[in-house]
């Protein structure tokens, strides 16, 4: 038996269509590339403007993104330092007042 009166409407499931894309950076870069030395320098198509903006912003994210990197392993050097500095002093006073704490508690 079917219940034909409702007194809310249910939502419907979402339909899209997504179609994957393959994506090869190298292949891209090689074409663009190949675009760059195919034509002569005095022509300024669109296509020539997009394939240089595009390569100066990726060029730009690869000189951001290894900066990065150089500045984490320089932070990380930094707080080994720190820690083995801080663990040389807390030795050094262990070995130095422990048995000086131990006779004072007896």
């Amino acid at each position: 038996m079917k219940f034909s009166l409702r007194s809310f409407r249910l939502p419907k499931h979402m339909n899209y269509e997504f179609k994957p894309r393959y994506y090869d950076e190298r292949k891209e870069y090689l074409n663009g590339l190949k675009e760059k030395y195919r034509s002569k320098p005095e022509e300024n198509t669109q296509e020539q403007i997009k394939l240089r903006l595009q390569s100066s912003f990726q060029r730009r994210f690869e000189e951001q993104r290894k900066g990065i990197t150089y500045s984490n392993r320089a932070a990380n050097i930094r707080v080994f330092i720190i820690f083995v500095l801080l663990g040389g002093f807390a030795i050094y006073f262990i070995t130095r007042f422990l048995p000086i704490l131990n006779s004072i508690l007896k």
